[in-house]
Parts: structure tokens; C-alpha cells; sequence
């Protein structure tokens, strides 16, 4: 590191300061919005530092509280096991889907990433918002309670 020396101050240059590279999440289909449960969700996590990606990990917030980890940075939980990680230049694309009903209700896909170099996602964490249509697939159920309810 080259130092400046200022009468009786020594600093670091500026000249020397690294600066960590941000993953990004980019290529996101379908646009945030309206899906279907049984649709699948795509987006790739890059990062152009060296060494690339070290860690991605990924959950599902849902609006009724309880979440699930989809991806543990190292393998898709059991309802995500149809999912992909696929390797493309500097970085991941994923490929996500839910066996069973499916996407469970409106949510935020959680996504946290960092590079080799330190750099995290900006913002860190990502958030994907979906909503699933009112009377479709697992959503179906839990309108036709929310009505009941209303009407005790």
C-alpha cells in the first residue's frame, strides 16, 4: 500500500483501495407480479469478481408468515427438489419451481448472494415479489376460510 506522508500524518492513498464487485440478480422471468402456482421462476445471480460467486441462499416469504428455505447454498430443500442451478458465465442461472400445489400463497422470493471478493447483492437481500391469484391452486383454500370466517 502506498502512503502519504503530510507533515507528521501518514495516510493510505486512496489510489489503493480495492473496491468489491456487487453480484446481481438479473434476467428475472416472469416479471414481478401475478404468477400461477405451478409456474416456474428464473433469474441468474452474477458477480464479475474473481472467484465469482461464494454464496447464494434463497427463501420464500409468504404473507401468512411462515417461510421455506428453497436453496441452502448448497442443495434445494425436498418441495424445491425439481429446481435448477445451472452454471453460466460469472455466476448461476436458477431455475425455480415447487412440487406438490405448487407456489403456497402471495410472496417475496428472498434472494442473498455474495462474491468471492466480499461484495454482497445491492440491496441485500433481493426480493421478488409474486402474488398468486385469489381462488387459484393452494390460495383456492385459504379464500374459501377467509370467507367463511368473515361471515361468524
Amino acid at each position: 500500500m502506498t502512503e502519504i506522508t503530510q507533515g507528521a500524518i501518514t495516510t493510505p492513498s486512496i489510489l489503493d483501495a480495492t473496491v468489491d464487485v456487487v453480484p446481481l440478480v438479473t434476467g428475472i422471468t416472469p416479471a414481478p407480479g401475478s404468477i400461477t402456482p405451478a409456474q416456474v421462476v428464473q433469474f441468474d445471480v452474477t458477480s464479475t469478481a474473481p472467484g465469482g460467486i461464494s454464496a447464494v441462499v434463497i427463501t420464500a416469504r409468504y404473507v401468512s408468515g411462515p417461510g421455506e428455505e428453497i436453496f441452502s447454498g448448497v442443495t434445494f430443500t425436498s418441495p424445491f427438489s425439481g429446481s435448477t442451478r445451472s452454471a453460466i458465465t460469472d455466476g448461476f442461472q436458477f431455475q425455480l419451481s415447487r412440487s406438490g400445489s405448487g407456489w403456497l400463497e402471495n410472496m417475496d422470493l428472498k434472494i442473498t448472494a455474495s462474491g468471492a471478493d466480499g461484495g454482497v447483492l445491492a440491496p441485500n437481500p433481493t426480493l421478488i415479489t409474486y402474488t398468486i391469484p385469489a381462488g387459484v391452486g393452494a390460495n383456492a383454500a385459504r379464500t374459501a376460510v377467509k370467507v367463511s370466517a368473515g361471515g361468524l
